[in-house]
This record gives structure tokens, sequence and C-alpha cells, in this order.
């Protein structure tokens, strides 16, 4: 065996494991810089000791399964679709309050209007401009 499988394969493998387990699979495409600095810091602590530094590091492809992949893809749609709904509900009462205001009270209501021109004296005493 060399170097490589006694050494570096182990030490790809722990510091990926490491990093990897803090973000979801959407976080690591999303923050594949961050994820890579990580790596690249996490390998080279690792290495050094050894003499062997880490000078460049790319991340070429994320690998997910199918499966995966379309869960993720189920979940986006299903987060919009909540979105749409929402949104939709929320136009229909604006809108159900505005027709509500507009076409006055429902049968057996009776709209009830502000008493502008009533100044009230005291209990024995009204004084009114309506006549």
């Amino acid at each position: 065996m060399g170097f490589e499988e006694v050494l570096i394969t182990p030490a790809v493998n722990e510091v990926l494991k490491a990093v990897t387990a803090k973000y979801t699979a959407v976080e690591l495409v999303s923050s594949r810089a961050e994820v890579s600095m990580l790596l690249d810091e996490g390998l080279n602590e690792k290495m050094n000791a050894y003499g062997i530094f880490i000078n460049e590091l790319n991340i070429i492809n994320w690998d997910f399964s199918e499966e995966y992949i379309n869960a993720v893809e189920a979940k986006q749609v299903a987060e919009q679709n909540l979105i749409k709904t929402r949104t939709e509900q929320e136009q229909a009462l604006v809108i159900a309050n505005t027709g509500q205001r507009d076409q006055g009270p429902g049968p057996g209501q009776r709209r009830v209007q502000p008493d502008h021109h009533r100044v009230h004296l005291g209990a024995a005493h009204q004084v009114s401009d309506r006549g």
C-alpha cells in the first residue's frame, strides 16, 4: 500500500464527512465556495504534519441520487404551491372584505351610522343640530 491509500484517502474521507455533515445537500450546492474553503483548511490541518500541502482544491460535482434530486424538486414545488395558495387566500379575503363594505350590510344586519352631531352634556341635557 502506498501513502495515498494509507494517508490521503482516509484523511479526505474524514474531512469530507466532517465538513459536509454541517450542511444540507441544497446548502452544499449553494455554498460551494465556503465548503471548498473548509475542506481545504481541514485537509491541510491533517496533511501538513506529513509534509503534504493542499495548494488547490476543486469540487467538481456533487453526486446526488435521482431519488434525492426528485425529492428536493418536489419539496420546492410544494413550497411554491403553498406560497401561491396563501397569496390567493389573502387576496380572496381582501376582495371579500372590500365587497362587504361596498355592498352594505348582509341579510338580517343593519348598518350603524356614527352619530357625529350629538353632544352629550349630561343626563338631563342633550343638544342636537338635527332638528
